[in-house]
């Protein structure tokens, strides 16, 4: 669990470069899918790849363990402009078990980082080590050591750039970055050509999205805190809907975001999902509000689906100190607790438990990342590596239903745990029940209060947890909390 919780707290300080881009990842007008196409065949071309190694002592700070080998390596990728197609080269770290095993035995994996973000050796090294995989963590376009124009945050203008050829967008480029990372991961004398999985964080989970609509070399996608339908999220009181007006002057009906959103968008590629996908994200993310995440999960079209839906977590933006939740109003307040006003007496208007106070009350980094790393395994486990290894896979959606003030939660399989997650502010904030089976192998919740917001988790013997599909109320209308961190948390 260390890498997804250090990799998510990295994440979260990059988040104000996220928000550059997904400032403009919107459309308030109509929109008509048409995805963009790739050509496979040339991201599939090992002759123009020009691969380097070079072996790394360190990367920073981090010092490769004993039983992992860290590399540098560098392989030609394209972006494109109205010149039209120019290599560049695209920086990445490997890293490879010394444990022995037959050659083109392990899978790989390759982790796309959100904007902002970097090769991250830290998360390749723990990737390696914990699942027994080859693991790239590739730098994108322009960023960490890679060629090409980038987009930064302060200057978001080139993902647009797709008006007359989409191929022009940022985006794109660092979609076929990913493609080319596969094209050099299928080289390596360790690595089985068909185990290939990928995974990325925010707009690396659009990527993961996109790279799994187009290429069949991928048997596993586990896209974190992203969704699609950023048209009608933005459409609600979401921080899109308020960033898009500081986009620098850009507006979303301009033809760059429509053409982003007709042949970049997740749900373009949603019914055409190679390999298998397992869907992690928050309940609160402001960026891809739950209506879309569940959207997106119902469209996609895979070998096999799993959602999960992590309550009272957000876009990972909140952590760090602050008032424990125990602490705040509505919590036990068992033990010592700090004083105003750093825990309030009693919640301001129109927020409750836990979204009360600053951070730590609603800081679910851990168990955020708990779950990422739960998914991954099982990911891998059963859908990636060949033969499959002896693990249990992630449980089915359980079966919920309500019937008048009480939910029924009846399980496909056999569960370690159930939990009932229920919102009655329409997804602002949620309470969790721990549920007990009853004699007939069902479990109950007493509810009250119509236009409720609900859904069961199921957790397995290994870890992962499957939620059911939420149900989104008609006359909910979406809430969002205030637009950024706590003033002078430094975030």
């Amino acid at each position: 669990m260390s890498w997804t919780l250090d990799l998510l707290r990295k994440e979260g300080r990059a988040r104000l470069a996220t928000v550059a881009v997904l400032t403009t990842l919107v459309l308030l007008g109509g929109c008509t899918y048409r995805p963009a196409s790739f050509d496979l065949a040339a991201a599939r071309r090992t002759d123009d790849l020009a691969a380097t190694e070079r072996p790394l002592a360190r990367e920073g700070s981090v010092v490769p363990p004993a039983e992992v080998a860290l590399h540098e390596v560098r392989y030609t990728s394209l972006t494109w402009d109205a010149g039209g197609a120019h290599p560049i080269r695209i920086r990445a770290v490997v890293a490879v078990p010394l444990r022995p095993a037959p050659p083109h035995s392990r899978p790989a994996i390759v982790f796309a980082h959100g904007l902002g973000g970097q090769a991250d050796a830290q998360t390749a090294i723990e990737m390696a080590r914990n699942l027994d995989a080859v693991a790239l963590s590739l730098s994108a376009p322009g960023l960490g050591g890679s060629e090409g124009p980038a987009v930064r945050p302060e200057d978001a203008r080139l993902l647009f750039a797709g008006a007359q050829d989409i191929r022009h967008s940022w985006l794109y480029g660092y979609v076929y970055a990913v493609l080319r990372s596969i094209t050099y991961l299928q080289t390596r004398p360790e690595v089985d050509p068909q185990a290939i999985a990928l995974t990325g964080f925010s707009l690396g989970g659009l990527v993961t999205f996109i790279a799994n609509g187009v290429d069949s070399r991928i048997r596993g996608a586990l896209p974190v805190a992203a969704a699609g339908g950023l048209r009608e999220a933005a459409a609600a009181d979401t921080w899109l809907r308020r960033l898009v007006q500081s986009s620098g002057g850009l507006r979303p009906e301009d033809p760059g975001p429509q053409a982003l959103f007709r042949g970049l968008d997740p749900l373009a590629f949603a019914r055409r999902q190679k390999g298998a996908v397992y869907m992690l994200i928050g309940a609160q993310d402001e960026y891809f509000p739950l209506p879309q995440a569940v959207r997106t999960f119902e469209a996609l079209r895979a070998p096999d689906k799993v959602l999960t839906v992590m309550p009272d977590y957000d876009h990972g933006w909140y952590f760090g100190d602050g008032c424990p939740a125990r602490c705040m109003p509505g919590g036990a307040r068992d033990g010592e607790c700090p004083a105003p006003p750093l825990c309030p007496t009693e919640c301001p208007g129109g927020a409750r438990w836990p979204y009360c106070g600053p951070e730590q009350s609603y800081n679910r980094q851990a168990a955020f990342g708990a779950r990422w790393s739960a998914l991954l395994h099982t990911l891998v486990a059963r859908h990636v590596v060949r033969p499959p290894r002896p693990l249990p896979p992630p449980p089915e959606l359980p079966d919920v239903r309500r019937r008048g003030d009480e939910v029924v939660v009846r399980p496909e399989s056999p569960v370690r745990a159930v939990r009932l997650a229920v919102s009655d502010n329409c997804g602002f904030t949620f309470s969790q029940h721990e549920l007990v089976r009853a004699a007939d192998g069902a479990y109950r919740q007493v509810v009250h209060g119509a236009d409720l917001v609900f859904f069961a988790e199921v957790e397995s013997a290994a870890g992962a947890v499957t939620t059911s599909v939420p149900e989104w109320p008609e006359r909910c209308a979406l809430r969002v909390r205030p637009f950024g961190p706590r003033p002078g948390s430094g975030s």
